[in-house]
């Protein structure tokens, strides 16, 4: 997990992919933190998981 605070757009939504590499996570933990109900989520039209950037900055600011 990176030490220093993720420069992420609050307002933003960003891919499972780009959550990951920002926290410098492995997907299998973000994986875990979703079912955990650490992160929430929505649902694009492809179905593939979207992170709004404040909810990925309460989970730095959580885990660390």
């Amino acid at each position: 997990m990176i030490r220093t605070m993720p420069k992420v757009d609050k307002k933003a939504r960003y891919a499972a992919v780009d959550v990951v590499n920002i926290l410098q996570i492995s997907r299998a933990t973000l994986r875990r933190y979703v079912q955990r109900g650490y992160i929430p989520f929505e649902l694009n039209i492809s179905g593939r998981k979207i992170f709004k950037g404040n909810d990925v900055l309460h989970l730095w600011n959580a885990i660390l």
